[in-house]
């Protein structure tokens, strides 16, 4: 199989609309199937490596809701974990910081 054979299946397979996603699988599943023929010497040349993935479209984190936002800051609680939680969550909303910033 040449690289302009794939090129072309890649081609017909974006011609219909097919995903980016679903092509970038379809080239995650031929690139483990040709490593597999390199490995038992099959194949020499692996024309796979030199194509290049789809680009995927970014995803937008999910945000809260002013609703969501709001009974997340009135459910104190007084218990230990409640104390050091509730400051926790004051600094999230007021700063916009990411949960993995603020626990670094």
């Amino acid at each position: 199989m040449a690289l302009a054979d794939l090129q072309d299946y890649f081609a017909a397979l974006a011609a219909p609309g097919l995903s980016a996603r679903s092509r970038a699988r379809r080239l995650s599943a031929l690139r483990q199937f040709f490593h597999f023929l390199q490995q038992e010497e099959q194949v020499r040349p692996n024309p796979v490596e030199l194509l290049d993935s789809p680009r995927l479209p970014g995803r937008l984190p999910q945000v809260m809701g002013e609703a969501e936002v709001a009974t997340l800051l009135s459910a104190r609680t007084p218990d230990p974990r409640g104390l050091r939680t509730w400051p926790l969550l004051e600094v999230l909303y007021a700063t916009g910081l990411r949960v993995s910033e603020l626990v670094a």
